[in-house]
């Protein structure tokens, strides 16, 4: 029963937030992508200063993976790589960025970077350089200005000496997530279903709920029900399903069970979205991957028992996206 209340909990809350809108180049507020992921800045956008991109401390580069923590008495933030091997330290005010690698557990490697713009408060939130601190962590930084946006592709983790990266165990365990659906052609206020497919689940998982946002314009569809799908590919209304339509730029939903022997154990479709056409034009509908800085969380969640019956939590660069919109006519 806990277990039970705590996956409701999660999925409703999840439901009821609000996502940010895109960029805005009139006011100088670009939208930032970790690894394909929009990051929704729900307090303080990323800002253009002096031709530098500055992003709030927090949001960013936890959606990168490291840990960010703030010292208000030196007013530095100092945001560390998950594996605790690289850091980079910036003070409010200073135009010193300051990364110390660790090359063994006595010893490392420090360096100080200039920065064009130095971090700052704004709008009582801490204000970072993205391309510096990004970099510091061998991340690829590129600037789409037709896009007005940034995208940052994480580079491989930074290792002590004597460790060797293995890519290739990196992706091993790494789920797909793709949308799909038959409904090329559909006619006003008709309804039409997408399925979402999941691939490269662990044996021994078992799936018991999803929270997840489908992106597009509320003029043209509006997203009316959902399904989780069994293994025999029955579908079945679980414990919670929760569907906020209003959602900034398309629909939240949160859908939960633990009744036994309905979990889906195996690759294949695991959930059903049923939408409603509004106007006879057509348009695309995408399954969204974006990180709230406001609550710390991506939109696309998948929640398991893992091989030791414990509950696990798959979301981010842990799931890879592939083909995930659906074109309707």
């Amino acid at each position: 029963m806990k277990k039970l209340l705590c996956i409701i909990a999660a999925l409703a809350a999840a439901c009821g937030s609000v996502n940010a809108v895109a960029a805005d180049k009139a006011k100088g507020e670009p939208d930032v992508y970790v690894n394909g992921s929009r990051i929704v800045f729900d307090d303080v956008p990323a800002q253009i200063v002096d031709d530098v991109t500055l992003v709030p401390a927090r949001g960013v580069f936890e959606a990168m993976g490291n840990k960010v923590t703030w010292n208000e008495e030196k007013r530095t933030v100092t945001v560390a790589a998950s594996n605790n091997v690289r850091y980079a330290i910036i003070t409010i005010d200073s135009n010193i960025l300051k990364v110390k690698t660790l090359k063994s557990l006595l010893t490392s490697d420090d360096a100080e970077v200039e920065l064009e713009v130095p971090a700052q408060i704004i709008g009582d939130r801490t204000m970072i350089p993205l391309r510096a601190v990004s970099e510091a962590f061998d991340s690829d930084v590129k600037w789409d200005g037709d896009a007005y946006c940034v995208n940052i592709t994480t580079g491989a983790p930074v290792l002590m000496d004597g460790y060797t990266y293995k890519p290739e165990e990196d992706k091993a365990d790494k789920m797909t997530l793709s949308i799909h659906t038959d409904a090329e052609e559909v006619t006003k206020d008709e309804t039409f279903d997408v399925y979402i497919e999941l691939k490269n689940m662990p044996e021994g998982y078992k799936l018991e709920g999803i929270t997840g946002a489908f992106e597009y314009d509320r003029e043209l569809f509006q997203m009316v029900g959902g399904a989780m799908i069994c293994d025999d590919g029955s579908e079945y209304e679980p414990i919670i399903a929760v569907i906020n339509d209003n959602y900034g730029i398309g629909a939240k939903f949160g859908f939960g069970t633990v009744e036994r022997e309905k979990e889906k154990t195996s690759d294949g479709d695991i959930f059903k979205a049923t939408f409603k056409k509004l106007t006879d034009k057509g348009g695309k509908i995408t399954l969204g991957n974006t990180f709230s800085t406001k609550m710390s969380v991506y939109d696309t969640e998948l929640i398991f028992l893992d091989g030791e019956n414990k509950k696990k939590a798959l979301f981010g660069d842990e799931l890879l996206f592939v083909n995930n919109y659906a074109t309707i006519k």
